[in-house]
């Protein structure tokens, strides 16, 4: 829609005409982007919101403002255009704003006014704002009735008053046409902008504008309003605290925008350098790239701060411009409420050594118990779902064994698993999708026709072609599934019949058992299991593999009991330092 920006005015002469004019098209109040920073960083400025700027981009970034700032600022709009426009002359197209900021104690919020002016040879519009921004996080969790409020989130609110007024100045050519026989023809409307701005404590801001939500009729022959502007923003700004030399700080932004149904995606990015003195900016919208640059000079004596700011931008669609070029000057003066308002510095109690060693393995002993419990809770929930698990994997067995599902079968001497395993593959699949923490060995076997080496590589690439079916199909955990070729070497019948060469080509998918639970939890447990087929299985070595998740808690584990036991670190510490003297020194 910004690329309509330079016809602006033969828009609107259009519409008091009764031309046709498409619907999704607004001649009034066209988002031509005001400011001049947020334009340098391709108009992604909603979730940024850290300067005058943010009345005109999302009210609620008033509440972070704590000095008092004035901003002004001059735009020539493509210019060189040089744009026959309704008079048939040359035109140009100019946006100028004038900002105030008055920020108050916290509790009440700061307050922001300005007039923007959009104005041609003969076509105006003047828009009045009164901005006013707050935070508003804790009577929000207030009114839902939630107890526990997060303490890296801050939540601001935001509200925007305006008067949106356009003229047209009467002129030899408006007194020709029979709506615009008036000296002057103007229309004035009311509408209003919310804003919210979120922050949490890792420099992230997320940001929601919603503008002129109120509808404002400012049609002459028809009735059109001003169009609701949407804006949705993030952004990160990444501190470098002296890491690189001459940067202070790189910011990054993005902005999903809609207007009159049309979206587009805007992208900014600002660099500070040589301790702010210098601001570098780069973005894109979807209809023109933009730059910019920033001065900043700080008089501490005065608490005065000036701030020049430049941004240009070039539309892709225009070719005969020589681009947009703004200039704003900022100035801001005044201490930051935070240092007027700070408090004494309470009296420092130094509590003895001892009781802040105690107090330090107290802390330990509460973390610890906190993690031996979630440890216990891990292993409990882990035992029942290895059960589960080995009792539906054996129902599937006796399915197979009454035929009721067939049997995973391959291609003779291949690894090509046969159309008809995949019904059985799926029926594992789905158990092993229900339980993904649980880790399963897929062992291959077959009988002992041909050499052995042969028949354990073969029996290896059936397996792992079960694990790329099971993979591709469901989503599980690769690290979960171990494929194992044992060849011949664990039969189950005898390899001299048919019948049991056919029984040792198999394929068995065998539960592995989590380091520290190998063993039963207790007797009656064991007694209680002794008729299932479970119990009656025995746990090889090779069974027992690590379960990620389990080892972590136990060496965090480890890692607070060293910390607690302090006596058995300092003898530890005095038996290397006694080794070390009593070492003789090598020539």
């Amino acid at each position: 829609m910004k690329t309509l920006g330079f016809i602006h005015t033969s828009l609107i002469i259009c519409l008091l005409c009764g031309y046709g004019v498409p619907s999704r098209v607004s001649a009034y109040f066209q988002d031509l982007g005001t400011g001049v920073r947020p334009i340098g960083m391709g108009e992604a400025f909603t979730a940024v919101a850290d300067d005058s700027n943010t009345v005109l981009w999302n009210c609620a970034g008033l509440a972070d403002l704590q000095r008092r700032e004035i901003n002004a600022t001059y735009s020539d709009l493509f210019s060189n255009l040089n744009a026959r426009l309704y008079t048939g002359e040359n035109d140009y197209m100019g946006l100028h704003n004038v900002g105030m900021i008055l920020p108050f104690d916290p509790s009440l919020g700061s307050f922001g006014f300005f007039w923007t002016l959009f104005n041609t040879r003969f076509y105006k519009e003047n828009v009045f704002i009164l901005g006013y921004g707050r935070e508003i996080g804790k009577e929000l969790l207030q009114f839902l009735k939630i107890q526990d409020s997060p303490q890296n989130i801050k939540l601001n609110g935001g509200i925007n008053l305006k008067v949106m007024n356009w003229r047209v100045v009467g002129n030899e050519f408006t007194d020709e046409n029979p709506v615009l026989d008036q000296n002057d023809l103007s229309r004035t409307g009311f509408t209003a902008d919310l804003g919210l701005l979120a922050t949490t404590s890792d420099n992230f801001k997320f940001g929601l504008s919603l503008e002129n939500f109120i509808p404002a009729n400012v049609g002459v022959t028809i009735y059109e309003t001003i169009p609701i502007n949407f804006r949705l923003g993030v952004s990160y700004l990444y501190d470098w605290q002296g890491s690189i030399p001459y940067v202070d700080t790189l910011l990054g932004a993005m902005d999903f925008t809609q207007r009159n149904g049309i979206s587009d995606i805007r992208l900014g990015a600002e660099g500070w350098f040589f301790k702010k003195l210098l601001g570098l900016r780069l973005g894109t919208t979807a209809d023109q790239f933009t730059t910019g640059a920033s001065f900043s000079l700080g008089i501490k004596q005065s608490n005065l701060d000036l701030r020049l700011d430049y941004a240009f931008a070039y539309p892709y669609g225009i070719q005969a411009t020589w681009g947009s070029h703004r200039l704003a000057v900022i100035v801001r003066w005044g201490t930051v409420a935070a240092e007027v308002e700070k408090p004494k510095a309470p009296v420092e109690i130094v509590e003895p050594e001892e009781t802040l060693a105690d107090k330090r393995e107290q802390e330990l002993a509460a973390a610890r118990a906190q993690e031996e419990a979630r440890l216990k809770a891990m292993v409990d929930q882990l035992g029942t779902e290895i059960k589960q698990v080995q009792t539906e994997l054996g129902r599937i067995n006796e399915m197979i064994k009454l035929k009721e599902i067939p049997a995973i079968q391959f291609q003779s001497g291949k690894a090509v698993l046969q159309r008809k395993s995949f019904k059985t593959l799926d029926e594992i699949g789905a158990i092993l999708k229900k339980y993904p923490k649980i880790k399963v060995r897929l062992e291959g076997h077959t009988d002992s026709v041909g050499k052995a080496v042969y028949n354990q590589k073969l029996a290896q690439r059936r397996v792992e072609s079960i694990k790329e079916y099971l993979l591709g199909k469901y989503d599980l955990r690769t690290s979960n599934l171990i494929p194992v070729g044992f060849g011949e070497t664990r039969p189950i019948a005898s390899n001299k019949t048919s019948q049991g060469r056919a029984s040792n080509r198999r394929v068995e998918f065998k539960v592995l058992i989590p380091v520290g639970m190998e063993s039963p939890e207790s007797a009656s447990e064991r007694r209680q299991e002794e008729d299932t087929d479970s119990a009656k299985t025995k746990i090889r070595p090779e069974d027992i593999v690590s379960y990620e998740e389990l080892d972590k808690l136990r060496d965090k584990l480890k890692v607070y009991k060293m910390q607690m036991n302090t006596k058995e670190i300092e003898e530890m510490f005095n038996r290397q330092h006694r080794e070390n003297v009593e070492t003789p020194l090598q020539p």
